[in-house]
């Protein structure tokens, strides 16, 4: 069996991943917020940070 030992890089990688999914998540709302007609959709946005937040969350620990 392999060894069970966290590279060295990993937690700095997976920032960088929560990082990266973070800023293409609010884009892509927005940009659907904007295609839907919202008035303001770069305010409207951020009121769905909890729910984009889990899928954040979800997409860095799936492939553990």
């Amino acid at each position: 069996m392999g060894s069970k030992r966290v590279p060295p890089l990993a937690p700095f990688l997976i920032l960088l991943a929560r990082l990266g999914l973070a800023i293409l998540a609010q884009g892509l709302l927005t940009l659907a917020f904007i295609q839907g007609g919202v008035s303001d959709p770069a305010t409207a946005v951020r009121h769905w940070w909890t729910v984009y937040g889990t899928f954040i969350d979800l997409g860095c620990l799936a492939p553990h």
